[in-house]
């Protein structure tokens, strides 16, 4: 067997479906996860599969989301039971809606901002608009970008402003701890010469 059927000889093997199947699940496996944790029923005849609902709290890391407590509408007349069921799926769903914001958050607020509430957090969650401006003057030095961060934080309810003062919001504690501690920046690469 000479070299160019080797070749082919190899070529038929990476091309192969199940060979194709690994290494296209290898690198769509994040997106692949993402689709299934999405999917809720699967049938295949004869059989029907159905995910339950998400719980009261999301856990991420260990941390739970916390829920203000479901207010019903008055006068509404249920069983027990009944009621119960519409309480969950109601706790069901704003868990689920609580996790998609948070998720929301992680991707579109920009990393000086997620470090601003972090630092915020970290100060027992309460400084006043003086102290904000005077701490990161020398790291973002153009006002109009600090007060974009406070005005996207306080867009987002996880900070509130009363006058001078900026008090994290017990939702802007749970995002922070929920969201845990930001990854590193990568490190520049130099190129070489």
């Amino acid at each position: 067997m000479g070299w160019p059927e080797l070749i082919l000889e190899f070529l038929r093997v990476i091309i192969s479906w199940p060979v194709s199947a690994v290494v296209i699940a290898i690198i769509f496996q994040s997106p692949i996860r993402g689709l299934i944790d999405r999917v809720r029923s699967v049938s295949v005849p004869g059989i029907q599969l159905q995910a339950m609902q998400q719980p009261e709290a999301v856990v991420k890391g260990g941390t739970q989301i916390k829920l203000p407590p479901l207010q019903l509408p008055t006068g509404l007349t249920l069983a027990p039971d009944q009621l119960e069921v519409v309480k969950q799926a109601f706790q069901a769903e704003r868990a689920a809606g609580r996790l998609w914001e948070y998720r929301y958050l992680n991707y579109f607020l920009a990393r000086s901002t997620q470090v601003v509430l972090d630092w915020l957090v970290g100060l027992n969650q309460v400084t006043t608009a003086d102290a904000f401006d005077a701490y990161w003057l020398p790291l973002i030095p153009d006002a109009s970008q600090r007060n974009m961060i406070i005005m996207a934080l306080q867009a987002h309810h996880l900070i509130e402003m009363d006058g001078p003062v900026i008090r994290t919001s017990e939702k802007g504690c749970e995002y922070a701890k929920w969201r845990g501690p930001l990854p590193p920046l990568p490190a520049p690469t130099v190129p070489v010469v």
